[in-house]
């Protein structure tokens, strides 16, 4: 893989401090891991694409065609998505509680745009737009459960796309074995360990930050963490640490310093460490 094309493609990782460990050990990824970096990185759906194309053109055999594939699939939810369809509507939501409708995609990225200048807008920074069928009362039944395909939006740009009849298809064997090993655990260098703070976005794109309760191995998924603002920890009940347990994604794990924490956080932070027999002097 070429040296330049493989470190412009690790430059999308969010985590500034995986990149750090990346650097220092001169830590270098598979062709496929750089499929997964694009795949899960890409800051838009459009980049996704851009980026794909590039690391397709340096690639032979049979992962070039499961990339081709996926360059296919990728632009298909993109043209689909955007254009507007007959009794379609773009529901935005900005939180569970707080929804609007619109009746073409163009007005909703619009109102993304300028919704953060309201007086009265809750600090999110990833939207998602459903795109749905709209329907009189007497279409509705009351038995009836209707998935919808629905984006993220991120700074006015679409983000990811789920579009419920537009599926990923691949036609060769080969194509299938790389598809399966994109669910087997990646390896990243060293960067973070048992007990450290850590942050990351949520759903809403803002950061969060959590406890690491397992120091990763050579290859994993996801950091095993828990969140100092749940309410296990907040209250001390370490020990049901489990039901509030989350696995954010190594790509967007930062790892941060306790100086980051308000008060009552850095407290808990510091109780956790020593349930899990940890030194509290950090």
């Amino acid at each position: 893989m070429n040296k330049e094309i493989h470190d412009k493609i690790v430059k999308l990782i969010p985590s500034e401090s995986l990149k750090t460990a990346i650097k220092e050990t001169g830590f270098q990824f598979s062709e496929l891991d750089l499929f997964r970096i694009i795949d899960a990185c890409a800051p838009t759906a459009k980049k996704r694409i851009e980026y794909l194309i590039l690391l397709h053109d340096e690639l032979c055999g049979g992962i070039a065609k499961f990339v081709e594939t996926h360059i296919k699939y990728d632009s298909e939810l993109l043209e689909y998505f955007v254009n507007d369809c007959e009794d379609m509507v773009f529901e935005v939501s900005v939180r569970d509680y707080e929804r609007y409708i619109f009746k073409d995609f163009e007005s909703a990225i619009s109102f993304i745009k300028l919704y953060p200048t309201n007086e009265y807008a809750v600090p999110v920074k990833t939207y998602r737009i459903s795109k749905k069928k709209l329907r009189g009362a007497d279409d509705i039944k009351p038995d009836c459960f209707e998935d919808c395909d629905f984006c993220t939006v991120v700074d006015g740009e679409i983000r990811d796309i789920w579009c419920e009849n537009i599926d990923c298809f691949y036609e060769t064997e080969e194509e299938k074995k790389y598809a399966s090993l994109c669910n087997e655990e990646s390896e990243f260098p060293k960067y973070i360990d048992s007990g450290d703070v850590i942050k990351y976005p949520d759903r809403y794109g803002n950061f969060k930050y959590a406890i690491v309760l397992l120091q990763p191995g050579e290859a994993f998924h996801y950091v095993n963490c828990t969140p100092l603002d749940s309410i296990v920890v907040r209250c001390g009940a370490f020990d049901k640490h489990f039901f509030a347990h989350e696995h954010p994604s190594p790509y967007y794990v930062e790892k941060a310093d306790v100086s980051e924490l308000d008060e009552k956080m850095r407290e808990d932070y510091l109780a956790f460490r020593k349930y899990l027999e940890l030194s509290t002097d950090v």
